[in-house]
């Protein structure tokens, strides 16, 4: 089960803007794919010295974060990019 279901109410109607989206999104749930099926070490490799880990903590933060700021402040520009013309 992904962490974050992209649905109707993220969109911004703007198609770039929800195609970056999307794409955050679709990260997100592979970062989460990975930690539930052990993973993290090759993750963990990347962030350099294993000083840093991918947590359900940070998990949880980005997607709180990213659905936040979708729906708290991308969806607050719909009206003028519509008004704009901008899809």
């Amino acid at each position: 089960m992904p962490l974050v279901n992209w649905s109707q109410e993220l969109v911004v109607d703007v198609k770039e803007i929800d195609e970056q989206h999307k794409k955050l999104v679709t990260m997100l749930n592979g970062f989460h794919d990975a930690m539930k099926v052990g993973q993290v070490t090759d993750f963990r490799k990347g962030f350099g010295d294993g000083r840093m880990s991918l947590t359900l903590e940070v998990m949880n933060f980005l997607k709180d974060w990213l659905t936040g700021h979708i729906l708290g402040v991308d969806k607050k520009y719909a009206p003028l990019f519509a008004a704009k013309g901008l899809k």
